[in-house]
């Protein structure tokens, strides 16, 4: 598995500028995130979505659903991530893909933090 994305690591946080896709393409991919367990990603154009892998080899066959933060009702869940809002998702994960939709995207941003002890 490659990485794919500009990893930045800031003491427990690593901010990943991903690569700008013109169609459905992998525009971030880190192999191993375990230390990690929140989980923030943002674009300014195109939509994107996430699969996630508890190995590494075996990634999800749908989706992951984040909770929107920019949305008026608490708690909302959503698997296509527009433009210009902040989605955020917790778990405990091995590897993590995030994809452009068919539209592209572009300026895609994954922060991967640390909430609670590890």
């Amino acid at each position: 598995m490659a990485l794919v994305g500009n990893p930045q690591e800031r003491g427990q946080t690593l901010i990943v500028i991903g690569v700008d896709q013109g169609g459905a393409a992998v525009c971030i991919e880190l192999d191993d995130v375990s230390k990690f367990n929140e989980f923030s990603l943002q674009c300014s154009a195109g939509t994107m979505n996430c699969q996630v892998s508890l190995d590494g080899v075996i990634y999800t066959a749908n989706d992951m659903a984040w909770e929107d933060e920019m949305s008026t009702t608490p708690q909302t869940r959503v698997i296509a991530f527009a433009a210009g809002n902040l989605y955020v998702m917790r778990a405990s994960i091995k590897s993590i893909r995030i994809q452009s939709s068919a539209g592209g995207v572009v300026n895609p941003r994954l922060m991967c933090g640390t909430v609670g002890r590890r």
